[in-house]
């Protein structure tokens, strides 16, 4: 009875060029079967995987059908096709092919465990195996190191959302990049984790990783120092040769507001305490208490002096203002926009959309064009089967879907529905009369961004 065979085969990316191709190893074995009269069962190919864990997809599945028995014999084009750990080696041997007495051949090194002496060769191959390996891992570590200290990111699966990887340099993607600078711009001016989550997830945002549906990921995004140009390797940080994609000012900022950031969003003291910016220095205001001498008044840092870390400048002398006096105006255009849908229309005519993010929402939904258009040139060569075209066509719509309605948002100001708005300030009236300061303040974060102040002229930067 013929031997049922299954052929191993694995191919690293950075072997990818020398002799051990997926083609040329699976056409060595196929011959090598085809002179033994042996029976190729299945082939199982992990392509573009390190042989430091069995943990891959077409191991796995080899493993699995070891033990249900549907093989006679395993062969590999060299040992180390199969592992470069001896743990796993010698394991793979005396857990899954022994007991289920199924053979183990490797061609280049000629022996097989049918033999006593099979298996010791094995065993001592294993050891050389798993010695390469750990020198190949100090070689790795050293480059990683030299190329942070000259600048270079060390490669890796996970590329940082905002650039892609080209020649082994980060290159500024456009798209990702727009996104990461909204990011810290909104989680400065005051909006949680949680709410840029959501606005991103309105707008059809989507990088490399897919969308923001993680709160993690923006929380990675904004600790990483990447993205002031900086590369990190071993807990030290080096001057990156990428182009940065945000200032270290903002960068700073932001780490400055998850300081300060507790797991509740509202507990000021006062209602517009955190969304008020002096328009002079840049400084924050704040609620002063004047201990009975005068009225309490919203104050800017850098003219009350009072705490250094929040001073922009050292002196400004940009205007008190009674805090009852600035709440009620505030309150006031809150409740004006709550009945006066020509207010609204009149705001949402004086944002100022940058044309370059305009520019490069249109060019990625090209970009999900040139996709479709591929994977419908894929399907009509074979190379791709119906189910996986329908599924990956769905998504890409989904998402110039999503693109799309931003556009319009952004060229045609009557796409943002005033019932929106109403649906959040139906009962603003009640909630500044009756409600606690912490709704008050939730009412506002939905829409103000933030207020600037400059002497008297006061400028709300609306969320829509």
């Amino acid at each position: 009875m013929k031997k049922r065979a299954g052929l191993y085969i694995r191919v690293s990316t950075t072997e990818q060029a020398e002799n051990y191709s997926v083609p040329e190893q699976k056409s060595r074995l196929e011959s090598y079967c085809a002179a033994k009269d042996y029976i190729v069962a299945e082939e199982y190919i992990d392509a573009g995987f390190s042989g430091a864990k069995l943990d891959r997809p077409a191991m796995q599945r080899l493993i699995h059908d070891c033990k249900n028995k549907q093989l006679d014999i395993v062969i590999v084009w060299k040992l180390d096709r199969l592992s470069r750990s001896q743990k796993d080696t010698m394991g793979f041997l005396e857990d899954v092919l022994i007991p289920n007495n199924i053979d183990f051949l490797s061609i280049n090194e000629n022996f097989d465990t049918s033999t006593s002496f099979g298996r010791m060769s094995v065993g001592l191959l294993s050891v050389f195996a798993q010695l390469e390996r750990e020198q190949i891992r100090e070689r790795t570590s050293m480059g990683r190191k030299a190329r942070a200290k000259a600048g270079l990111y060390h490669g890796g699966a996970i590329i940082p959302i905002g650039y892609d990887y080209v020649d082994g340099h980060l290159i500024i993607n456009d798209y990702e990049a727009l996104q990461v600078r909204e990011l810290y711009e909104l989680y400065v001016s005051g909006r949680g984790v949680h709410t840029i989550q959501k606005i991103f997830e309105e707008k059809g945002y989507t990088t490399k990783c897919g969308k923001w549906t993680n709160v993690k990921t923006i929380g990675n995004v904004l600790t990483s120092r990447i993205y002031v140009g900086e590369i990190k390797y071993d807990g030290e940080y080096f001057p990156g040769e990428h182009e940065p994609i945000i200032s270290k000012k903002l960068f700073d900022e932001a780490q400055l507001a998850r300081t300060k950031r507790t797991k509740t969003a509202f507990t000021s003291r006062s209602l517009l305490s955190g969304i008020i910016w002096c328009g002079k220095c840049g400084s924050r205001y704040f609620k002063r208490n004047n201990a009975g001498r005068a009225k309490d008044t919203y104050t800017c840092y850098a003219r009350a002096r009072c705490t250094k870390r929040m001073m922009k400048i050292d002196r400004c002398d940009n205007k008190n203002w009674k805090y009852d006096e600035l709440e009620d105006m505030v309150i006031g255009e809150v409740l004006k926009l709550s009945f006066d849908e020509s207010y609204f229309e009149s705001i949402k005519k004086q944002e100022d959309t940058p044309p370059d993010n305009l520019l490069i929402l249109k060019e990625k939904v090209k970009s999900i064009d040139n996709k479709n258009k591929k994977l419908l040139t894929l399907f009509s060569e074979d190379k791709i089967p119906l189910d996986l075209l329908t599924t990956q066509i769905e998504n890409l719509q989904n998402e110039k879907d999503a693109l799309s309605f931003e556009i319009a948002r952004i060229e045609n100001i009557k796409i943002v529905k005033y019932d929106e708005i109403k649906k959040i300030t139906h009962n603003a009236e009640a909630v500044f009369k009756e409600g606690t300061l912490v709704q008050k303040r939730t009412l506002l974060s939905q829409l103000i961004e933030k207020i600037i102040i400059y002497e008297d002229k006061i400028t709300i930067k609306w969320t829509f």
